[in-house]
C-alpha cells in the first residue's frame, strides 16, 4: 500500500486491506474496486464502499468515478484516510485514482499517473479502455488533454521502462 495523494488517498492491492496494515496506517475508509464484492474482514469503524468494475477494455470507468470521488472525499472531509484496491492494483484501482484525482483535484492525467506510479512501481497498467476513458475524462474537465489521444489498440507503452519514459522523460 502506498500514499498517492497526501494525506489521505493511499493505493495498493487487495492484499493491503488486512485488518492489522489498515489499523497501522489509520486507514479509515476502504473502496474496492471489481466485479464483484471482496469478503474482507475490516476493523470496526472501518467504512467499505464496493465498486463493480471488470478489468475489460469496454468496462464503464467512467460511471464509477463519481462515487468513487464522493467516498474519497468523506473521507478526506472526515479527517480520514482511504486505501482504494483492487484485486493486484495495477488497472482498475491506479484508473479510478487517476480519474479521481483528474475530476476533483484538477491534476493533468499526466501528473496523476505519475503519482500512481511513483506510489505503485512501474508496474502499473491500466488497460486501453481505461486508457481512453481517461483521456476523455480529461479533456472534458480541463480542455485538453496532456497525452495525444491514443491510436486503437495504444495504452500505455508496454514495458516498465518504455513507461517510465513516456511519463517521466
Amino acid at each position: 500500500m502506498a500514499l498517492v495523494y497526501p494525506p489521505h488517498i493511499h493505493l495498493g492491492p487487495q492484499s493491503s486491506s488486512r485488518p492489522s496494515k489498515l489499523t497501522s496506517l489509520g486507514i479509515t475508509h476502504v473502496l474496492s474496486i471489481g466485479h464483484k464484492p471482496a469478503s474482507l474482514p475490516l476493523p470496526a469503524p472501518v467504512q467499505h464502499l464496493h465498486l463493480s468494475l471488470l478489468d475489460d477494455l469496454t468496462a464503464d470507468l467512467a460511471s464509477v468515478i463519481p462515487p468513487a470521488a464522493a467516498f474519497l472525499e468523506l473521507a478526506s472531509t472526515a479527517g480520514g484516510r482511504a486505501l482504494v484496491h483492487c484485486s493486484a492494483g495495477l488497472s482498475r484501482s491506479p484508473s479510478v485514482v487517476a480519474g479521481v484525482l483528474v475530476s476533483q483535484h484538477g491534476l493533468t492525467l499526466k501528473e496523476a499517473m505519475r503519482r500512481v506510479v511513483d506510489a505503485r512501481g512501474d508496474a502499473v497498467r491500466p488497460n486501453n479502455g481505461f486508457w481512453k476513458a481517461l483521456g476523455e475524462l480529461e479533456e472534458g474537465k480541463l480542455g485538453a488533454r496532456s497525452y495525444p489521444e491514443p491510436e486503437e489498440g495504444e495504452g500505455l507503452p508496454a514495458t516498465a521502462k518504455e513507461r517510465i519514459r513516456f511519463l517521466f522523460g
